[in-house]
């Protein structure tokens, strides 16, 4: 079951990360598609918004540490 969901996808500014389950201290990573971290944010809340304007369009992963869980899905940024 998958604990986040992200939109839109594809994106170009803006990324939202939707949190499904419940929160507690949680982190999220953004890797681009050779593995690198290129963006990493605490959660704080169910909705957490993520800029991505500055980083090149291509695909991405977005990886959640929430709860003892962790989840990764991709995105693309298209401009």
């Amino acid at each position: 079951d998958d604990i986040f969901s992200l939109y839109p996808n594809p994106a170009s500014v803006d990324l939202y990360v939707i949190l499904i389950t419940k929160i507690n201290a949680g982190k999220i990573n953004v890797m681009d598609a050779s593995g690198r971290q290129v963006l990493s944010s605490t959660i704080t809340q169910n909705s957490t918004l993520l800029n991505i304007e500055n980083l090149k369009e291509g695909l991405y992963f977005v990886r959640i540490y929430n709860n003892g869980l962790v989840q990764t899905q991709k995105f693309v940024i298209s401009r």
